[in-house]
């Protein structure tokens, strides 16, 4: 069987979707539930594409494990019903569609690797008509996350690509150093969480401005 010839990866807060408005939302209402002081925007917006309990961990030192714990509950509870009650903004970021559309018509493999839970990337994937895009969708409770490279060595191992084929895309600079850990490429999008200088500094190869230009890394075929 032919191998993949082209492989990319995304993240996918703060690279496919506009998540960072939500995740503050979230953090705030979760803190507030459990009668604590929140956390500023700042604060909460730097730790976005780490696992939820180390977010948690970071922005609260002061407390237990027992504590986090909670916030975590509470955190979800308030993710899971603004999405039942559909009141969440989270719009894809201008251009990602096209670029999606772009990729698969030059026979590109799709997937993602992001600090979100199974369910939670799945309801957001859903929400705007991704979810069957991807081929493979790799979680914070099924591997390690990023910079470890066990999400993206257990994309490449799903869909069968080399990491010579593989670019990871992403908005952070944990993001960066997850496609060096994993020995694949590394597209840097300056429109989320580090801006240009930071995610150069991680190591990566390409800056995309917008999402057209992540298209510059896979010529069509025959090039």
């Amino acid at each position: 069987t032919e191998k993949v010839q082209a492989f990319a990866v995304f993240d996918c807060d703060g690279t496919l979707v506009d998540t960072h408005a939500s995740i503050v939302h979230c953090m705030t209402a979760a803190f507030d539930a459990l009668g604590l002081a929140p956390p500023v925007p700042a604060a909460v917006r730097a730790t976005i594409g780490l696992p939820l309990n180390d977010c948690v961990r970071i922005l609260s030192p002061e407390h237990d494990e027992r504590v986090w714990a909670r916030i975590v509950t509470a955190y979800r509870e308030v993710f899971f019903d603004t999405r039942r009650f559909d009141t969440v903004d989270e719009p894809l970021f201008p251009g990602i569609m096209t670029l999606l559309d772009a990729l698969e018509s030059r026979g590109v493999v799709l997937g993602v690797a992001t600090g979100k839970i199974e369910r939670a990337l799945i309801l957001t994937l859903e929400r705007h008509g991704l979810l069957s895009r991807f081929a493979t969708l790799q979680t914070a409770d099924k591997a390690p996350a990023n910079p470890d490279p066990a999400m993206l060595v257990r994309a490449m191992a799903e869909v069968g690509a080399a990491p010579e084929r593989t670019v990871m895309i992403g908005d952070s600079t944990y993001d960066i150093l997850m496609g060096r850990n994993a020995g694949t490429a590394t597209v840097g999008v300056v429109w989320g969480q580090n801006n240009a200088d930071e995610l150069a500094a991680a190591g990566a190869e390409f800056l995309a401005r917008s999402a057209g230009e992540i298209l510059e890394r896979f010529p069509a075929r025959g090039r």
